[in-house]
């Protein structure tokens, strides 16, 4: 499996829909070793508390759209509400679309090599 959301209809001049997924609590993705992405545009869950990513070496972008302070370019994010649980090498090589989301939560992420 390379992608999981293959949004085939709404891509119109390289332009990819947002997906809203305004229930969504928890994102777990395990043992995906050939996952190269779960979606190429946007994925707003503004109710997400934890994201999983275990076994996923190939995936290298997280599509989730973390709500931004318009005024200060800073995500809206408390460390306290959102838990990351993931590889640490993993975790360097991902990118997000907003660079300042991911300093904010690196103070979330969990390294447990347990899992």
């Amino acid at each position: 499996m390379n992608v999981i959301i293959e949004d085939e209809g709404s891509s119109v001049n390289n332009i990819t829909a947002t997906i809203n997924f305004p229930k969504l609590h928890e994102l777990l993705l395990s043992s995906l070793e050939e996952l190269k992405s779960f979606y190429s545009g946007e994925i707003v869950c503004d109710s997400m508390r934890t994201i999983t990513i275990w076994g996923c070496k190939e995936l290298r972008r997280l599509p989730i759209r973390f709500l931004v302070n318009a005024q200060q370019q800073q995500p809206l994010i408390t460390p306290s509400v959102l838990n990351i649980v993931a590889h640490q090498e993993w975790w360097d090589s991902v990118e997000l679309d907003n660079p300042q989301a991911k300093t904010v939560l690196q103070q979330t992420a969990q390294f447990d090599w347990r899992r």
